[in-house]
């Protein structure tokens, strides 16, 4: 319910532009701009169960990104400390994911979104060697 309070829930066209949306886990409710995992009882179920399962592992990966993160910071303090230079460079990475509509959606839209960004997110999993899981 806080998140539904916050800026960014509220005025989502502010902070996501098409196609962005946060995954969450399943104490946050489903919009537009916030996809959840699935709850019991639906998570019981093997597709939504696969989801979830790619829902905690992309979190688990962000916990190693963060600290991958932090480890290039200090090494770059050391360095910066040192007088090394830094040259900047810039990459983006475009993905082709489920595109979020830029109007506000009703209940029945977001469960659609939900369903694309599932299938997209197992259709991926599937295709790295994330699932299945073993």
């Amino acid at each position: 319910m806080v998140f539904q309070k916050m800026r960014v829930s509220q005025e989502a066209n502010s902070f996501f532009d098409s196609g962005q949306y946060l995954l969450a886990d399943s104490a946050y409710a489903l919009s537009m701009n916030c996809i959840p995992a699935y709850k019991s009882p639906a998570a019981n179920i093997p597709i939504n169960t696969k989801f979830n399962y790619c829902i905690a592992k992309a979190r688990r990966d962000m916990q190693d990104i963060i600290q991958w993160v932090n480890a290039c910071v200090t090494l770059h303090n050391m360095l910066a400390q040192l007088g090394d230079a830094w040259e900047e460079m810039e990459s983006y990475s475009g993905l082709n994911g489920p595109q979020r509509p830029s109007k506000v959606s009703t209940a029945s839209e977001a469960k659609d979104l939900q369903s694309q960004v599932q299938a997209y997110c197992i259709e991926v999993n599937y295709a790295n060697g994330t699932l299945p899981i073993v």
